[in-house]
């Protein structure tokens, strides 16, 4: 049995304990399972993916403190760190600080639905995925960079600059890509504060001899990509391109049911009076599915509740009996 099994069975066991016994097993077991990158005296651990482009990470070791353990949930989108905490002990009491860590974020945990039973592919400086051959480097340029090379077409992209000013200053780790995106979490270590850093990088978008194609927020909203989508939309894309048959992506993603993205998308202002080959309007799915805020949403962008489907049913027909649903709809009448 693969230790990815292992881990499968251990969490089924884990979910009938309650929610602190769950983080605390869950920390046994990453101890034991994950892949882990060691710089100085700390080790750093993978914790968790999360659909959305979410990624956690936490490493412990011992300095002039004692023990501490330092724990980052990080969107590997923007960069940006959504949860951090650095909390130091002394090493007799270690036991007390992996307390203390799993009550201030098991709530963090379940809020970005992160999730540890597939860690992903490993990687390290110079890695494979998809038949194409990858390499990582840091490179001196006003200021150090972390660039991902594509060497099977000569392609590259600049992941991040370093805010130290020397190449010496940085160690690469190599890193994880996500079992659920073609996403990258890239780890390095400062030297100069002594912590380590996790950027995101994906490993098909932005690459300098790329150049983005028709159709890819389609296929990105077909297949429920959030993050690709997000990636996409920061990078340029129309988020009005529509797929052949004149669908919007708000369209298609209230046709299929991705409500995440459908939020996303009315973030950008687009249109919300499209119509598919029924007639409907992205508000008449919203309101079939009981998709509340997103129905409140699509009111507040301009759609009507009166708006007809070729069946001649309006999306406040659709909701008459629905209580909340009606009243939310009566309301923007």
């Amino acid at each position: 049995m693969s230790n990815y099994e292992t881990i499968g069975l251990c969490i089924q066991a884990i979910q009938y304990y309650n929610s602190y016994m769950r983080f605390w097993v869950f920390i046994s077991l990453i101890f034991t399972f994950s892949l882990t990158l060691i710089a100085q005296e700390r080790s750093f651990h993978f914790f968790g993916w999360s659909d959305h482009g979410h990624f956690s990470w936490y490493e412990q070791g011992r300095d002039d403190e004692g023990s501490f353990y330092h724990f980052q949930i990080v969107d590997l989108v923007s960069d940006e760190v959504l949860v951090e905490e650095l909390v130091h002990s002394p090493t007799t009491q270690q036991d007390e600080l992996v307390q203390e860590i799993s009550l201030r974020f098991n709530s963090s945990i379940s809020l970005y639905d992160l999730d540890s039973s597939d860690m992903g592919q490993s990687m390290e400086q110079t890695f494979q995925y998809q038949n194409k051959d990858y390499r990582l480097a840091i490179v001196q340029q006003d200021t150090p960079v972390l660039r991902l090379f594509n060497s099977s077409d000569n392609s590259y992209k600049d992941v991040t600059a370093l805010p130290n000013s020397k190449h010496e200053d940085w160690e690469l780790l190599g890193g994880l890509i996500s079992p659920y995106e073609k996403r990258a979490a890239l780890v390095v270590f400062d030297r100069v504060r002594g912590i380590h850093r996790v950027f995101g990088s994906h490993l098909t978008l932005s690459f300098q001899s790329l150049n983005y194609h028709a159709g890819d927020l389609i296929e990105a909203v077909l297949c429920g990509q959030y993050y690709i989508c997000r990636l996409l939309l920061s990078q340029g894309v129309s988020p009005e391109e529509a797929d052949p048959r004149g669908y919007s992506p708000l369209l298609l993603s209230a046709r299929n049911g991705k409500w995440d993205i459908a939020m996303l998308l009315l973030d950008q202002g687009v249109s919300v009076s499209l119509q598919d080959d029924r007639g409907n309007r992205a508000l008449h799915y919203a309101v079939m599915a009981g998709q509340l805020p997103l129905v409140r949403k699509l009111c507040e962008a301009g759609s009507s509740p009166q708006w007809k489907n070729l069946q001649g049913r309006s999306a406040l027909d659709l909701a008459r009996g629905q209580g909340a649903m009606e009243s939310l709809l009566r309301s923007f009448l």
